[in-house]
């Protein structure tokens, strides 16, 4: 969204003032986005039933192009500050407001695509274990492990103590 503002409405022949710190933000962003890869990763593969109500496509609309406002206003209102480059809505930095509903739109449907993809593998795993008996665990254990056992440590209970074996001389 900030890349998008700073291509639509140029700031000082395209480069926008005090943006020297993206390129160093830039590994802590595929880091977030690299857990956030996985954390669905893990939802597809070992879902869990999610407590309440889906929320509506307006409702969750809303909530990210308000969260993209905001941060969009917390960065620019920081660089404001450090480069004393301006108020945040100056020079097209309104721009702000329509990126964060058109990208929070796409945020809002592919977040739906995701709950969606997870409730379908939340379907497709029970119809799984329905299908599927379990397997006994026996049937992965070594073979000495399968053999009938007696009462626990039974094996044991027929020795002394260890010193009473040793007679004095």
């Amino acid at each position: 969204m900030h890349e998008l503002r700073f291509t639509i409405a140029p700031v000082d022949g395209g480069v926008g003032p005090g943006h020297a710190y993206l390129h160093a933000a830039l590994p802590l962003l595929t880091v977030l986005v690299a857990l956030a890869a996985t954390g669905f990763a893990a939802r597809l593969v070992a879902p869990r039933r999610e407590p309440g109500a889906p929320s509506s496509l307006r409702a969750d609309w809303a909530s990210c192009a308000a969260v993209l406002l905001v941060s969009f206003v917390l960065q620019e209102s920081g660089e404001s500050l450090l480069s004393a480059h301006g108020p945040v809505f100056a020079a097209g930095g309104w721009w702000g407001a329509p990126l964060a509903a058109a990208i929070g739109l796409a945020v809002a449907v592919l977040l739906r695509g995701a709950r969606a993809a997870v409730a379908a593998g939340t379907r497709i795993a029970a119809r799984l274990r329905v299908a599927a008996p379990p397997l006994p665990v026996s049937a992965f254990a070594p073979p000495a492990a399968r053999r009938p056992a007696d009462a626990p440590l039974r094996h044991l209970a027929a020795r002394p103590p260890p010193g009473s074996l040793v007679h004095p001389h």
